[in-house]
This record gives C-alpha cells, sequence and structure tokens, in this order.
C-alpha cells in the first residue's frame, strides 16, 4: 500500500511538474519580445544612456541612435578608404557614374530616420518567431552562430575543428549555436554527439515558403537576431568555409571596440551588379548612388551588444529578410548566379548579403570602411582562412 501511495504521489509530481515546464514554454513564446530584457530597445537605451527619459519615443530614439553614430564615425580607425577610380564602363567593380544625381544621404540623422521607419521594424509577429528561436539558445557572453545541411556535413566537421582547436582554448565564456537546415538524423545525432554545441532547428512551418531555398539565406538574419537576444557581449556568425587563425581574441575586442566587423574586400562587384532594383525600392534608395560601394561578404561578421548595432542594423536585416519584396522581390535561383558574360547593374541578386551591403552603406555611407576586418581583401586573412572546399569527413566519428 505505501508503495502504491509513493507511486501515486510520484506520478502526479511528474504531471504536474510537466504542466509547469508547459506552462512556461508557453508563456515565453506569447510574451512579445520587447518584453525580455535582453532584446528590449528601450531598456538597452535606458543601460547605455546613463538613464535618458523617455528613450522609447520615436524622436528621442532617432536623437540617440543618431549621436551614437556621430560618435562612431569620429573614432579613431586603422583602416583606409578603397580609392574608386574607375568609370562605370567597367560596371562589374565600384565605379564612379557619370549621369547620377542620386547620392547616400550625408545627416546622420535622415540615415538614422530612414533605419528605424515602421517598414524595417520588427511586428510582434516577426518577434514572437524570433524569441522562439531564441528560446532554444543558451545564454553566454559570446555566440558564434553558424549554419549546415547534409550537402555541407563534412565541410561542417572541418569547421568545428577549427573552432575545437583554435576558438576554445582562447576565448572564455563561449559557445556555439548551430542550425539545423537539413541534416538527416545520423548526421543530426553524430553532430550533437561531437560537436560541443548546441544544435538547434529552424521553425520552417513559421516562415514564408521562400526560407525553404536555403541559398537564399533568409534565414541568417533571423538566425543572428535570435542569438543576439541571448549574447551577453557579442554575436559571431561564419559560414563552414571559415577557419579561425590564433588570432581571433584581437577580432573579438576590435568587434568589441569598433561595435562591429564586416568583411568589405576590394575585389567584389559593386553594389548595383549584385543586388535586384526591388530591394534598393523597398530601401527607397537609387542605385546609381551605390555604385562605388563594393559588396560585402555576409560569410563572417562580429555584431556587438547595444542598442546600436541591434537596432539599425541586425533588426533592419531580419524585418528585410521575412520581406519578399525586401529580400527577394520577384527573384529566383538563377538570381544567384554573379559570374555572367554580360556585365551591368542587377545582373544577379545576393539575398542576405546584398541587404546587409545596403543597410551598413547607407548607415556608415563613405565610412564604412572603418568597420570593415583587417586582412579582408583575401582569402587568407589576418583573422580566418576561407576554404569552401576543406573537408574533415570522420571528426565526429
Amino acid at each position: 500500500m505505501s508503495f502504491l501511495q509513493s507511486r501515486s504521489r510520484l506520478v502526479k509530481l511528474c504531471v504536474v511538474s510537466g504542466a509547469v515546464t508547459l506552462v512556461t514554454f508557453m508563456v515565453y513564446y506569447y510574451t512579445p519580445v520587447h518584453k525580455f530584457k535582453s532584446y528590449s530597445s528601450t531598456i538597452w537605451l535606458q543601460n547605455f544612456t546613463k538613464g535618458s527619459q523617455n528613450v522609447d519615443e520615436p524622436q528621442d530614439l532617432v536623437t540617440t541612435m543618431t549621436a551614437t553614430l556621430i560618435k562612431m564615425l569620429q573614432g579613431s580607425t586603422d583602416m583606409k578608404p578603397h580609392n574608386v577610380t574607375a568609370d562605370c564602363n567597367n560596371i562589374w567593380n565600384s565605379c564612379r557614374p557619370k549621369n547620377c544625381s542620386k547620392y547616400i544621404s550625408q545627416s546622420p540623422e535622415k540615415r538614422i530616420r530612414d533605419l528605424l521607419s515602421p517598414k524595417l521594424t520588427l511586428n510582434d509577429q516577426d518577434r514572437q518567431l524570433i524569441s522562439y528561436l531564441s528560446y532554444l539558445i543558451p545564454e553566454n557572453d559570446v555566440i558564434f552562430a553558424t549554419a549546415t545541411s547534409s550537402n555541407h556535413y563534412d565541410e561542417t566537421q572541418a569547421m568545428v575543428h577549427s573552432l575545437h582547436t583554435v576558438v576554445y582554448p582562447r576565448v572564455q565564456n563561449m559557445s556555439i549555436v548551430l542550425l539545423d537546415l537539413g541534416l538527416t538524423q545520423e548526421q543530426r545525432q553524430k553532430t550533437e554527439k561531437s560537436c560541443r554545441c548546441q544544435v538547434i532547428s529552424f521553425p520552417s512551418d513559421k516562415v514564408p515558403s521562400y526560407f525553404k531555398e536555403l541559398g537564399f539565406c533568409a534565414w541568417k538574419p533571423v538566425l543572428i537576431m535570435a542569438c543576439m537576444m541571448k549574447a551577453r557581449k557579442s554575436v559571431v556568425y561564419q559560414d563552414a568555409s571559415i577557419y579561425w587563425k590564433d588570432t581571433i581574441v584581437d577580432f573579438l575586442d576590435r568587434g568589441d571596440k569598433l561595435g562591429l566587423q564586416i568583411w568589405g574586400g576590394v575585389g567584389m562587384h559593386n553594389i548595383p551588379v549584385t543586388t535586384l532594383k526591388g530591394t534598393f525600392d523597398y530601401f527607397g534608395e537609387e542605385p546609381c548612388a551605390y555604385l562605388n560601394y563594393t559588396s560585402l561578404q555576409a560569410g563572417i561578421n562580429v555584431f556587438k551588444q547595444t542598442p546600436f548595432v541591434v537596432r539599425t542594423i541586425l533588426e533592419p536585416w531580419a524585418k528585410c529578410a521575412l520581406e519578399p519584396d525586401c529580400i527577394c522581390p520577384g527573384c529566383t535561383k538563377n538570381h544567384l548566379n554573379c559570374f555572367k558574360p554580360k556585365k551591368e547593374i542587377h545582373m544577379c541578386h545576393r539575398f542576405d548579403q546584398s541587404v546587409l551591403s545596403v543597410i551598413t552603406t547607407k548607415l556608415f555611407s563613405y565610412e564604412r570602411y572603418r568597420f570593415h576586418m583587417p586582412g579582408s581583401d583575401a582569402d587568407d586573412g589576418r583573422y580566418v582562412t576561407i576554404n569552401r572546399g576543406q573537408k574533415k569527413p570522420n571528426y565526429f566519428n
């Protein structure tokens, strides 16, 4: 009788415990993101602006962000601007257009106001999606985010080997979040067992259909935003082709000092060549104003956890990813090909990369170079090596 009573109490305890866990998750999922301290722009601004009042008012937000932008652009830098000397007879590279009267605004306040516009601000549904994904991510100081699918499984093992041997011994209070975009069950099990990371799944049933085209990389800004909710200091995104050097700590320190690090190589196409016109239309920009700016690569970046970086870069980027007219304006897989014989503007589209290029160029204008990674003019840079063919097929065995 005593045994039966004990077992009955145990069953009741398990039921109650399970119910509490379920309710906790449902509260987390259905609570708007602005309720969470790690994301809330309002709370962040209160913490970072020494008690400024009414920081949630639009004009105060614009004023605060504009002041931050001006301060960032006045800081010292060891980077130098790229010289643009070619005219646009060679449309492939950055060039100076002869017949364009449009320019990126030189008013920091206007640039900030444009990026804080409602069409580039996450709505409650967007925030709930990001909150749901963030729920799966453990909190840490620095979060390295990446993603993989079954056809990149061997490259992923090589990338994780680099993280294990180079990053883990040198960086404290860090973790890896790996987004599963289509691993087989066996690959997933081996990865979870060996990667020393958090493997999460993307809620594909909660996003637009074009997210299923993995080459469009619409998932990337959303993943980075979700990781930022759990990062106390910064988020580092890397593709599977990135292999770290022992200068990793310097790289993180640089990102912490400047707020972000972006890969801006000299040899990249200019932005309008690799960006469809519909994306420029969504941002209210004229393509020719961006002809003398190179596209960025989005395979390696560091973003510091500050209200400015989140609100003026990551939130517009994530919002654009969730709007087909922004990240994917009438696009198809054919738009991924940027090596066509005919060279003209809008000849291809790089999706997440195109949008990040427009946002950061619009935000920083001709001083975007301040935030470029040193040595990012070649695949073998100061901090990383890019090797898209390197594999380590048995590392997780």
